[in-house]
């Protein structure tokens, strides 16, 4: 059996004994991040909370903290109204100050729950990785915040982000590594200190959507900036997205920014050598200035053209978009779906009329009973199985998404992995490769693993059970789906 590597999550034990709340969302943030690192490192780990630490008799915090291999600090409140958190930091801090390797060997990631944490400088060390999990919403003249919990679609997506932090995968493609006809490349560059958060989002939304984001934030540092390293990414992306927040005409001047423009001059450099075919879309740059950005009117123009000069501007290959968010994702969804319809050539017959029912292939028994209640309906049914028995089982595959009338993925087995790339496929073609939504999307298995998934608003969770059931797919279900 390979070595236990241990990971040490670091918490206020006293609010884990007062609030049951917290308690049971502690216990099952170790549980998922357990089960996700698990099945996508393949690694033997344990991940030990503080407040089983805590009841160690004979052992003191300090003596405990050399057998970890990396560290997750949960931080739910201002650092100094935290009675236990506080004393575990700076014990871990004066650790760390000691050892001057530790970041040659551990990690050291910090989970912020609320939104007035994100400008503590809760440690000092340049290496300290943050993670917001956390959501925000407009409610009148305020911003209110909520932790994400396992209800929520994006609390999934923070799971197997701190995951990746903690054990990452090889998530940049070396340059003779092959490229799918249809895997789709953005390349994110580096962004000022105030729009870190919009890069995360976006960098989220993008990957939920099955997108493949470079460069990875930690895998090229500043030192390493330069067109040997980054163009064979390059040439495997099909947008380049830029972001430039206030601080960018402010402090463009400074060290930490120098990345920004030593990145942005070698993107320029390259599509400026790469000469673009506008109707395919093949490579282009959009850089994106948030429409509040605060800056006097008569600056704005001044600041544009400070940019301009900066990236060795070329309005045939980069346009630069002052917009809302919102408005920036929708122009780069629209760039991308002209691109992903050209690579895969898409001979669209129309949608079609049946539904595209996916499953494992250990499922196909369960998969076929399912088809059967649809069937006595007249509605006709398509199974994976059916499609693997054919030549091309991918492009098939490809097609029965893109054409079925409406689809459902039953989920039989706890493989969250699988059910989290078929889900990206499926929101993938809804939004970029159909000619029209699908008229329903259900995810139907049985009802004690249905409550293990995440919740994705736009499907419809059905236990089997039920469904079975013929007055309530004759009453409620026929109904339900229109």
């Amino acid at each position: 059996m390979p070595e236990l590597e241990k990971i040490l999550i670091i918490h206020d034990t006293f609010l884990s004994e007062t609030d049951v709340d917290f308690k049971r969302w502690l216990l099952n943030f170790r549980k998922n991040i357990y089960s996700v690192t698990k099945k996508n490192a393949g690694l033997n780990v344990s991940y030990e909370l503080s407040m089983e630490q805590s009841e160690e008799k004979g052992k003191e915090f300090k003596d405990q903290i050399q057998s970890y291999n990396n560290f997750l600090i949960i931080v739910h409140n201002i650092i100094h109204k935290n009675s236990s958190l506080t004393p575990a930091i700076r014990q871990l801090q004066d650790y760390i100050q000691s050892v001057p390797e530790f970041f040659n060997e551990k990690k050291l990631i910090v989970v912020l729950l609320k939104s007035n944490l994100t400008n503590q400088q809760i440690f000092t060390f340049q290496e300290t990785q943050y993670v917001h999990f956390f959501s925000e919403r407009k409610d009148n003249y305020t911003i209110k915040t909520s932790t994400y919990d396992i209800d929520d679609r994006s609390y999934w997506t923070k799971i197997f982000e701190i995951s990746d932090l903690v054990f990452p995968r090889q998530s940049i493609p070396h340059s003779n590594t092959p490229i799918l006809k249809d895997e789709t490349f953005v390349y994110l560059g580096r962004t000022t200190r105030d729009l870190r958060d919009q890069r995360d989002q976006l960098k989220s939304n993008l990957e939920l959507l099955g997108i493949n984001v470079l460069p990875e934030s930690e895998t090229i540092q500043l030192k390493d900036l330069d067109a040997d390293v980054l163009e064979p990414l390059f040439g495997k992306c099909d947008l380049f997205i830029q972001m430039m927040g206030a601080e960018f005409e402010k402090f463009s001047g400074r060290p930490e920014y120098s990345g920004i423009t030593q990145e942005s001059d070698i993107i320029s450099k390259y599509l400026e050598d790469k000469p673009i075919d506008i109707l395919k879309k093949r490579r282009t740059r959009i850089i994106w200035i948030p429409e509040d950005t605060l800056f006097i009117d008569y600056h704005k123009d001044i600041f544009i053209q400070r940019i301009k000069k900066t990236i060795l501007f070329n309005e045939d290959n980069t346009e630069i978009l002052i917009s809302s968010f919102e408005q920036m994702e929708k122009a780069i969804y629209d760039t991308l779906k002209i691109r992903i319809k050209h690579i895969q050539k898409v001979d669209d017959p129309g949608i079609q009329d049946y539904i595209y029912i996916l499953h494992e292939k250990t499922s196909i028994g369960k998969a076929e009973k399912l088809a059967s209640l649809f069937e006595k309906h007249s509605m006709k049914t398509i199974l994976t199985h059916e499609l693997h028995q054919k030549k091309n089982f991918i492009q098939n595959h490809k097609n029965s998404i893109n054409n079925c009338e409406a689809i459902i993925l039953y989920y039989g087995l706890e493989n969250l992995s699988w059910f989290e790339s078929m889900i990206k496929e499926i929101i993938k073609a809804n939004i970029f490769t159909r000619s029209a939504p699908f008229k329903f999307k259900i995810i139907v298995g049985e009802e004690k693993l249905l409550q293990t998934l995440p919740n994705y608003d736009d499907f419809i969770y059905i236990d089997m059970e039920s469904l079975s059931n013929q007055s309530f797919f004759n009453d409620h279900f026929l109904q339900m789906i229109g």
